[in-house]
């Protein structure tokens, strides 16, 4: 029993340091990508000053002010930047990807990458979304040429390169210092240009999801749901299915829940559900009321459809759906069998009026 409280708790606890705070969040997100845009700022910085003070300065250190800074160990800085950059990028993607599936607003996420994407450091300025890969669930995520950011980033891959590769310049020539330290530099380089990129991509990327997420959560619609709606929000789904959905995909099913939550059908018998009943229309072809509510199948079949999207990661968006479910399933239906029947026996009380007379005239 012990073991079993333990364990509940643990989830419980889990699951409380797994919410991110919905009113703050916004802001961190903010914050951290801001951070990592002056962590590649800093480093583009030194790269520079690197190159200059081989090409200008004369001597083998670099002055800033009270500091002096050889150039050959420039590559200490440049790592430092690079783990720092590396840790700060992958700590605010999760935190994006944690955010994601409590977002209800999308005035929120489109606020978010404005905050970034207008700010003056020219690693994020006019910064394009790049949410979308070039091939359906690749990793390839295209930048585009009128986007500004690009080609800065192309700049810096190009000045890191050249500020960590062991070349100097003599009597107005570049040198290369080969040996073991010089190609040591060499692999350096091009691991720190792998690292840097391989961050600035993940937070960027994620950045752009938050950008493409509020862009299609502000086209959805409002209000009740139509009759296509409803067939769409009746149809099985299984697990596997579920966890293929893109976030759209899940934000969309979700907005047919909410908005049945928000509106929900009344309650009906089999002969006025208004799901597809095979059984239904073969022993009520006779009956013409209009389809205007949901029997207990399609009730627990919606209930079922929730419960999916709900483990598939938007637990908070359908905080209020379960009420309406559960109130739905509550409730007590005739079954297709009960109701044909009764619509039989009711049409067995009128026969031998028909049969007096069809006696009668015959």
């Amino acid at each position: 029993m012990a073991k079993r409280v333990t364990r509940a708790w643990r989830d419980h606890r889990a699951g409380y340091l797994r919410r991110p705070d919905l009113e703050s969040e916004p802001a961190r997100i903010v914050t951290g990508a801001k951070a990592c845009s002056r962590l590649l700022a800093i480093g583009a910085g030194l790269c520079l000053a690197t190159i200059a003070g081989r090409l200008f300065a004369g001597s083998a250190e670099l002055s800033l002010g009270a500091v002096h800074l050889p150039l050959g160990f420039a590559w200490v800085g440049l790592l430092a930047i690079t783990v720092a950059h590396a840790f700060t990028g992958a700590f605010l993607a999760e935190r994006i990807t944690k955010y994601l599936p409590y977002l209800h607003l999308p005035g929120q996420a489109l606020q978010v990458f404005r905050d970034v994407t207008s700010s003056g450091n020219p690693f994020v300025f006019g910064l394009r979304s790049r949410a979308l890969p070039r091939r359906p669930g690749g990793r390839y995520h295209p930048m585009s040429l009128r986007d500004p950011s690009a080609w800065v980033a192309y700049g810096a891959a190009a000045i890191l390169l050249l500020a960590v590769l062991p070349w100097h310049l003599e009597a107005g020539r570049i040198s290369w210092s080969g040996g073991v330290s010089g190609w040591g530099q060499v692999v350096l380089a091009v691991v720190l240009l792998a690292v840097n990129w391989w961050a600035g991509s993940v937070w960027m990327v994620s950045l752009s999801r938050l950008h493409y997420l509020g862009t299609e959560l502000r086209d959805l619609r409002t209000g009740p749901l139509g009759r296509d709606e409803v067939r769409r929000l009746l149809r099985p789904l299984e697990p596997a299915e579920v966890a293929a959905f893109t976030e759209p995909d899940l934000y969309r099913l979700a907005n047919l829940l909410e908005r049945f939550a928000e509106r929900p059908l009344p309650r009906a018998d089999v002969r006025d559900c208004i799901g597809s009943h095979p059984e239904a229309r073969k022993r009520f072809a006779w009956a013409r009321s209009r389809p205007n509510g949901l029997c207990t199948d399609h009730s627990r079949l919606i209930e079922a459809t929730y419960r999916l999207v709900a483990a598939a990661g938007l637990p908070m968006v359908l905080a209020d759906v379960p009420n309406v479910l559960w109130a739905h399933r509550s409730a007590e239906y005739e079954s297709p069998e009960r109701l044909a029947e009764r619509m039989v026996f009711r049409r067995r009380g009128r026969r031998p009026k028909r049969d007096r007379w069809w006696n009668f005239v015959s």
